[in-house]
């Protein structure tokens, strides 16, 4: 076990002797060309061009067929335009959770509709130094349902102001991302988003996500968070705090 660990640890370090490459984060800016970085949680990115960024998650693809574009335009004076357009199909994860005792959300006889859901925003970008870049997104989820449904809304946080959409055609958003170095290979990102419920059941989430990250070297880095949803559900109101991890690789 001693062996195991020491060789970690110098593999780490041999790591770390590399240049720095920019990893993946909610800024304008998009993986270099052909750069690819997954997570144990997060999805599979890659660079197919210094301006174009391809994101999709391998493994919940076959639960909710999805794929995200991130693209960088141009400066626009001081700042820096981006934007990115995601599609999503969520009727087979419905199917799943359609059910009877465990893994059972939502009633068995929930009627889902086919839904196509279209995420799209735009963001504008500044680096002030080292370490601090500022990073504002507006942005709208859109959901197409064709046919008749009838099913209860997810209820949970995090959750719900992500699929308020299914149920209610649309969520505008807002959003704020901040982050920098603190030292060499230990950055900071906090991102801070507000979902406004337009339609029905009308109200606000609040959702602040603060994290650190450690970048042993370009090919492996390790993240810590923590993520506070508040907002505003059919039944009430209602706040949580949630701690995660991730570690990420990159080739």
């Amino acid at each position: 076990m001693k062996k195991i660990i020491f060789a970690a640890v110098l593999l780490i370090f041999a790591f770390s002797a590399e240049a720095q490459l920019k990893w993946s984060d909610h800024s304008v800016h998009t993986l270099a060309k052909g750069r690819k970085e997954i997570g144990l949680f997060a999805p599979l990115k890659y660079g197919l061009k210094d301006s174009l960024e391809l994101s999709v998650h391998p493994v919940f693809f076959f639960v909710i067929p999805h794929i995200t574009v991130k693209k960088y335009w141009k400066s626009v004076g001081s700042w820096e335009l981006g934007s990115t357009h995601g599609f999503a199909y969520p009727n087979l994860l419905y199917k799943l959770i359609s059910r009877r005792g465990t893994g059972g959300i939502l009633p068995e006889n929930a009627k889902i509709p086919q839904l196509f859901k279209f995420n799209n925003s735009v963001s504008l970008g500044k680096s002030l130094n080292q370490h601090l870049d500022l990073t504002f997104t507006a942005g709208l989820d859109l959901t197409i349902a064709l046919g008749e449904g009838s099913f209860p809304e997810i209820e949970f946080p995090i959750v719900y102001p992500r699929t308020y959409s299914h149920n209610q055609l649309i969520t505008p958003y807002l959003g704020a991302h901040l982050s920098g170095e603190l030292t060499g290979k230990l950055q900071y990102a906090y991102d801070g988003t507000a979902f406004f419920f337009v339609r029905e059941n009308k109200g606000l989430n609040l959702e602040n996500n603060l994290r650190l990250q450690w970048n042993a070297s370009n090919k492996l880095a390790f993240r810590v968070g923590l993520v506070h949803s508040y907002g505003t559900y059919p039944f009430g109101k209602m706040g949580r705090l949630y701690p995660y991890f991730d570690v990420l690789f990159g080739f």
